[in-house]
């Protein structure tokens, strides 16, 4: 026979209402809840605690699959600049940029992408990658953006082998996807490293 907690006395330790255990029956006769159907949704139940441990369990899988895909995203795309910087080089000399910015760029963009796929590796420091990960998308997806609206006058050739055969609208629509990816994932890790019950009901 499952027991629920109806005291409203608060705990001189804990600051939270006292425990004191009463059955169904208890609880209907001596009038502790005007509502009886209330007494089954009381977060004492195992039934509710079960739920919020796989809650918990489901958003901590999707936590990592929306990290393996930016590591693998990054990776990828870094890997493939790095190992042919020349061919990179003709690409960005290409884009709509001002020449001074290429140089810089040729370096910058790699490692940027290196950097935060390695960031999203550990745990440690899995926020900070999440951070990175937004913040490069969110630049990445606000250039092609202005290319869509023909901000520059012209549409230049992509940077990107995983993307080359995409359009720019494709592409957008690309960057958009991880861009969300990566501030639910930023989200959900804020909201995992707060705990408690609270924060596994916000996931």
């Amino acid at each position: 026979m499952y027991r629920f907690e109806f005291n409203t006395r608060p705990d001189f330790q804990t600051g939270y209402p006292a425990l004191k255990l009463y059955t169904f029956q208890e609880a209907v006769s001596l009038k502790k809840c005007e509502n009886p159907e209330q007494i089954v949704r009381e977060s004492y139940c195992p039934t509710n605690r079960n739920a919020m441990n796989i809650s918990i369990t489901s958003a901590k899988c999707l936590i990592q699959i929306i990290t393996a895909m930016l590591i693998i995203l990054f990776f990828y795309t870094s890997a493939v600049k790095l190992l042919d910087m020349d061919e990179f080089h003709r690409q960005l000399a290409n884009q709509t940029l001002p020449v001074l910015t290429v140089a810089p760029l040729l370096w910058l963009i790699p490692i940027s992408e290196l950097l935060v796929s390695v960031l999203l590796v550990f745990s440690s420091t899995r926020t900070i990658g999440l951070y990175g990960s937004a913040i490069l998308m969110l630049i990445f997806t606000g250039y092609v953006g202005l290319v869509l609206m023909n901000v520059f006058g012209r549409v230049p050739c992509s940077c990107s082998n995983l993307i080359r055969n995409m359009g720019f609208k494709t592409h957008f629509f690309f960057n958009l996807f991880f861009l969300t990816l990566s501030v639910v994932g930023i989200y959900m890790s804020n909201s995992q490293r707060k705990g408690g019950p609270v924060a596994a009901s916000d996931l």
